[in-house]
């Protein structure tokens, strides 16, 4: 049930992605999308650990966008729709009552929990090596990204 859920709340923040052109929001639905994607496998696996360092990694990453949106962007003022948020929140409870079943509620989803062991595969030494150049790609963006901007001249692009 938690994982429809959660699937449907993920399929209408993609849809919602595709109507958006303000950095700032894009930027919280992707924050959302990760949180969620976070909880889903964290859940699936029964241990966090995993979600823990995949929303991490996807945080930095969503920083150093934000960094380089706000520096290249004009300033222009975030406009609030609610016309907008209101049709979505009615997909999204058109979504959530499409094949609603109270048999549901007491199905349960036979997932294979992940075990310590297959936590411990992912930080050996394979693994870490990747996990070690995600994290070496992000500080790299991230002091690129400070270095090209110029705090006292403002955004890159002006009116």
């Amino acid at each position: 049930m938690l994982c429809m859920i959660f699937s449907k709340f993920l399929l209408l923040m993609t849809m919602m992605l595709m109507f958006i052109n303000h950095p700032l929001s894009m930027n919280l639905i992707l924050i959302l999308i990760t949180i969620t994607i976070a909880l889903t496998n964290g859940f699936m696996n029964s241990n966090f650990w995993f979600s823990y360092m995949l929303f991490l990694i996807m945080i930095g990453g969503l920083m150093i966008i934000f960094m380089y949106m706000t520096n290249t962007m004009s300033n222009q003022k975030f406009q609030f729709s609610f016309k907008n948020f209101l049709i979505m929140f009615t997909l999204l409870i058109m979504l959530l009552l499409i094949n609603f079943d109270h048999q549901m509620i007491h199905e349960n989803i036979s997932w294979s929990p992940m075990n310590n062991s297959s936590l411990l595969k992912f930080i050996n030494l394979p693994s870490m090596m990747l996990m070690i150049l995600m994290i070496n790609y992000l500080l790299i963006t991230l002091v690129a990204t400070v270095k090209i901007t110029k705090f006292y001249l403002g955004p890159f692009r002006q009116n």
